[in-house]
């Protein structure tokens, strides 16, 4: 379960548009709240990023009468769970039984250009650079099988936070492995420059993952 700030740096998404996006209904998160914190699901983070994919070409209110539109179809599946993308004019499209349901022109067909590059760095319309989601550093992971996709340094089942939290406390990166064995230094570093990075989008800003 990610809390919001640590959603919004795997997506892309600012803390502005997850709240205005669950305000509004386009995406609520699964979790809901818990314990006063409203937390998102790995699948909450994959529609994310596909909304802010979606959002290089198109407003809010064209992903928000797809979804709609979704709901008037009778469909109740997470927006994760779907092959969504985009017909040849421009049209959000769903996949449902070998079929592309365009969700703006109903009952259109076409042939679909599907977003298989949700999950791998790419900049959005403001020209903010999204991080890779597996991999959102090199030396760290993110795997809904570990941690329910919790940010980990790879290979191993040690949050990047506990990790960035010594280095901020001026622990040597190389001297990490101290504290937990199978942390390198350049994994911390790693952890320490995505905690700056989840740091920014905590802040409200949304800056360059470079």
């Amino acid at each position: 379960m990610y809390p919001s700030h640590i959603a919004a740096t795997l997506s892309g998404a600012s803390l502005r548009q997850i709240q205005y996006w669950r305000e509004t209904r386009v995406l609520t998160p699964e979790h809901g709240k818990v314990n006063g914190r409203m937390l998102y699901s790995f699948r909450d983070v994959v529609a994310l990023r596909t909304f802010v994919k979606i959002r290089e070409e198109h407003p809010l209110q064209f992903i928000r009468k797809a979804v709609a539109n979704l709901e008037e179809l009778g469909n109740v599946d997470h927006i994760a769970s779907l092959t969504l993308g985009l017909a040849p004019d421009g049209t959000i499209v769903w996949e449902n039984e070998g079929d592309y349901v365009g969700l703006h022109k109903r009952g259109q067909l076409g042939i679909v250009a599907v977003m298989r590059e949700v999950f791998k760095p790419f900049a959005t319309a403001a020209g903010n650079r999204v991080v890779d989601l597996w991999r959102p550093r090199q030396h760290l992971s993110v795997d809904p099988e570990v941690l329910s996709g919790y940010p980990v340094i790879a290979g191993t089942r040690v949050e990047f936070d506990a990790v960035a939290s010594l280095v901020d406390d001026g622990i040597a990166p190389e001297n990490v492995h101290k504290f937990y064995r199978s942390v390198s230094a350049a994994a911390a570093e790693d952890a320490s420059k995505f905690q700056a990075l989840v740091s920014e989008y905590r802040a409200g800003r949304t800056p360059s993952a470079a």
